[in-house]
């Protein structure tokens, strides 16, 4: 009796991983402070304004960090990439299971990047001070954001090779 059991939790535990775009610590793992770090792609966070967002990416040392900022939605697999051959693996997409990257922003609005390299302890990271926005209903006002990393293991997504590889994506919002 114990093994179906079994069997049934690991296929849902193996559905879970799939589904997620997740950041790996050393390669491609973007965080957003104050609370909002999420293993899944598009994580949706609300903020008060004014509120000075301290974006990081774990990466390995010396790698270019490009943030990325888009007033258009997050959207899971907008632009899904080949499987990068990154060490530690990075997990597979919700995707499909042909791919471990995935652009996750629409193309089109207003957006603007910023560019930094990680430090010798393999962090890059950037500052974004976002002001008093006005009287806003709850969680109103939103911006997505996701980092790429240039790194030698990346080979890009469909239409744009590599070598970079992509974090998780986190839609922003603001009231």
């Amino acid at each position: 009796m114990k093994l179906p059991r079994i069997a049934l939790t690991s296929f849902f535990t193996a559905a879970l991983a799939v589904a997620q775009t997740t950041g790996v610590n050393g390669i491609n793992n973007y965080t957003i402070a104050p609370g909002c770090s999420g293993a899944m792609s598009c994580t949706s966070c609300c903020f008060v304004t004014p509120v000075p967002l301290v974006c990081n990416v774990s990466t390995a040392p010396g790698n270019a960090v490009i943030f990325y900022y888009s007033f258009c939605p997050c959207s899971t697999c907008f632009i899904p990439g080949p499987t990068n051959l990154c060490v530690p693996g990075i997990p597979s997409t919700a995707c499909g299971s042909t791919t471990n990257q995935a652009f996750e922003i629409v193309l089109g609005c207003v957006s603007s990047t910023v560019f930094t390299i990680a430090n010798s302890a393999g962090i890059a990271t950037f500052t974004l001070n976002v002001p008093f926005l006005g009287p806003a209903p709850p969680c109103s006002i939103n911006l997505s954001t996701q980092a790429i990393i240039i790194d030698p293991c990346g080979m890009g997504v469909s239409g744009t090779p590599g070598p970079f590889v992509l974090s998780q994506a986190y839609s922003l919002n603001f009231s």
